[in-house]
């Protein structure tokens, strides 16, 4: 039996249940919630998002009182869990479509300690954080085809643009990279100004912990 596509607000027609895509919250109307196609095949699930948050509290510790910004906001998977359990969060998403979605989302998840960004995460991030988080676009469904995959933000190879930010006076004290297991990771072995380099397997992907303090 085939299931039926449903629509979503935002125009994208879904067959999967919402509620199996983002964070578990009370009083949440995941009908509201909007998905987009690139949002439904690359957003993290909520239980590779928990084992995430269990990983950055057991490098950090207590993130209640910190801030985290997320470069690659998407539709939200990843920024709401952080706005339920971080102090404050900024998020930036460059597609419009899926903008939108993260904009609704937020506002459906009441979560107003998110401040939301529209635009090329490497022309607006310019501020201190005490985290920051990249998750940036593996290049489609067909990126398990290739090997020593290198990934971009905009048109940026993403070691390129950690080096700038590392540069700067106002660099994070922590660094997260959710990463494909085919990841370049030769990349990272020229980053400066790295204290602690930790790396963890999640399922069908890394995560990658920069300590630069």
């Amino acid at each position: 039996m085939t299931r039926r596509r449903t629509k979503r607000t935002g125009g994208f027609n879904s067959s999967r249940d919402l509620r199996t895509m983002f964070p578990a919250k009370d009083d949440v109307d995941y009908s509201k919630l909007r998905i987009t196609e690139e949002g439904e095949y690359s957003i993290t699930k909520p239980k590779d998002g928990e084992r995430l948050l269990k990983i950055i509290k057991s490098v950090v510790g207590d993130i209640s009182n910190k801030h985290i910004t997320d470069l690659t906001g998407n539709v939200g998977g990843d920024t709401i869990l952080f706005g339920l359990n971080f102090h404050t969060v900024d998020s930036i998403e460059y597609n419009k479509e899926n903008y939108d979605a993260l904009e609704n989302n937020v506002k459906v998840f009441g979560l107003n300690n998110i401040n939301l960004h529209f635009g090329d995460s490497t022309e607006i991030y310019d501020w201190y954080t005490d985290i920051l988080y990249i998750d940036a676009p593996w290049g489609g469904p067909d990126y398990k085809d290739k090997t020593n995959l290198d990934l971009f933000l905009g048109d940026m190879r993403l070691d390129i643009f950690l080096k700038e930010i590392l540069r700067e006076l106002w660099k994070p004290d922590y660094i997260f990279l959710k990463l494909p297991k085919n990841y370049n990771f030769s990349r990272l072995e020229t980053l400066k100004h790295i204290k602690k380099y930790h790396k963890y397997a999640i399922r069908g992907f890394n995560c990658v912990a920069l300590e630069t303090k």
